[in-house]
Parts: structure tokens; C-alpha cells; sequence
């Protein structure tokens, strides 16, 4: 079992990651978050890897619970490293996501990453356990 903490007054759990790229290696601060079906960078962030869409492997499109749409790319990262373990070859999905960046934050960590783990949040102590 690993044990992270958050921010239990944060708005969301945020957890560090490490994302390679053409650029090197960056740590990033990424929410976790449940109701995203998949994970997502802010543009900005991901420009300043190498990450344009010179180099999508597809188009992306993102809806918002007020059924919003917003149009954004997917690229190839070699690798993400988070909660202790290490995806390689991922696709991550890029759009504009301003709203997070006035709160240092650089993305979301989506359902297509979260399901892949057994973990037990204790959102009142800001503890994140996984087995």
C-alpha cells in the first residue's frame, strides 16, 4: 500500500505527476477526478512540453456537465508516472482549460487511468491509499 495526501480544504484532491516529453521530464499538478472519462492536459502546459497539435494522433472533443463542447486534441506521451506507478505510451488528451490555471493546476486525472487502481480516500484527513 502507498499513502498521498492533498489539501483536505483544496476544492479537489490534487496529486503530483511526472509527464515526459520531446522537452524532458516536468512535474505537474493534476486533480483526481472521477467524472472525467478521460485524462486531460491544459494546452498551455502541454505546449511548453513539445506537445502541439503538429503532433495529435487525433481530434478530441470534451462535453461539460452543462453540455459545453469543447474541441481539443489527443497526442502520445511516453511516459506519466502517478501514484506510484508508471503508464507508458499513453494517449492524453489536450484542450484549453484556463479555468484550472489561475489555481496552478494542469489537468485532470480521468477515469481511463483512475479505474485501473484500488484506492480509499479519506477526503476529512486529505489521505489517498492505494493497494
Amino acid at each position: 500500500m502507498l499513502e498521498f495526501r492533498f489539501d483536505p480544504q483544496g476544492d479537489a484532491p490534487v496529486i503530483s505527476a511526472i509527464i515526459s516529453s520531446p522537452k524532458g521530464r516536468r512535474k505537474v499538478q493534476l486533480i483526481l477526478d472521477t467524472g472525467a472519462e478521460r485524462t486531460q492536459l491544459h494546452r498551455r502546459t502541454m505546449s511548453r512540453l513539445g506537445y502541439t497539435e503538429a503532433v495529435k494522433t487525433r481530434s478530441a472533443k470534451a462535453v461539460g456537465v452543462g453540455g459545453n463542447v469543447e474541441n481539443g486534441f489527443m497526442v502520445c506521451v511516453p511516459s506519466i508516472s502517478f501514484l506510484g506507478t508508471v503508464a507508458e505510451n499513453v494517449e492524453i488528451a489536450v484542450f484549453d482549460m484556463d479555468y484550472l490555471g489561475a489555481k496552478n493546476i494542469d489537468g485532470l486525472i480521468g477515469w481511463d487511468f483512475i479505474r485501473l487502481f484500488h484506492i480509499e480516500m479519506n477526503g476529512p484527513e486529505g489521505i489517498l491509499k492505494v493497494f
